[in-house]
């Protein structure tokens, strides 16, 4: 039986201010500026995912509804 791989972005499940400051705090534990780098650049994107929900104040069931 082959494992069936689906596409992953970490992006999508930063959704909260809370969740990208946990984030960033593990990253900049190991030290590692390219990993570090990297996260930056994943917490850039979250961020502009989900502007929208953070400046409105809408929560994602919210978002879906209207």
């Amino acid at each position: 039986m082959t494992e069936e791989f689906f596409p992953f972005d970490p992006a999508e499940a930063l959704d909260s201010k809370e969740a990208i400051e946990y984030f960033l705090a593990d990253i900049f534990k190991t030290g590692n500026e390219d990993i570090i780098a990297k996260a930056l650049s994943i917490v850039a994107r979250a961020k502009s995912m989900h502007k929208l929900e953070w400046d409105t104040e809408l929560i994602p069931e919210d978002a879906q509804s209207k």
